[in-house]
């Protein structure tokens, strides 16, 4: 499937391993990147864990971007962690970091202008 080697393709760019990983993750969401993944995540009986880590390191490296809250991917990824086998450590781990960060940042008030 296309859309699963590009989620893959993509988690390079924005995993943390990735010196640019900030500002490729910035890009992903500004060109609109999340609500064709947000498809990807929840419209699978299974969702692939390549799918599940790209939202999470969008997640954590651009955490205050409008365009996560207005996808609702805390929401997502809360519901993902549920289904994610116990199995999966690195991947419940990293979904829990990214809940983490975003809610951090849906807590603290916007900067005054």
């Amino acid at each position: 499937d296309v859309a699963n080697e590009a989620a893959i393709a993509l988690a390079k760019f924005a995993s943390p391993e990735n010196f640019l990983c900030r500002e490729h993750s910035k890009a992903i969401i500004e060109f609109n990147g999340v609500p064709p993944l947000m498809r990807l995540v929840q419209a699978k009986e299974r969702t692939h864990a390549h799918d599940l880590a790209l939202l999470c390191y969008l997640a954590i490296n651009a955490s205050n971007h409008q365009g996560l809250e207005q996808a609702k991917v805390a929401a997502a990824l809360e519901a993902a962690e549920g289904i994610v086998s116990p199995q999966q450590v690195h991947l419940r781990e990293l979904i829990n970091k990214a809940i983490r960060r975003l809610n951090l940042y849906r807590r603290q008030p916007s900067p005054r202008k």
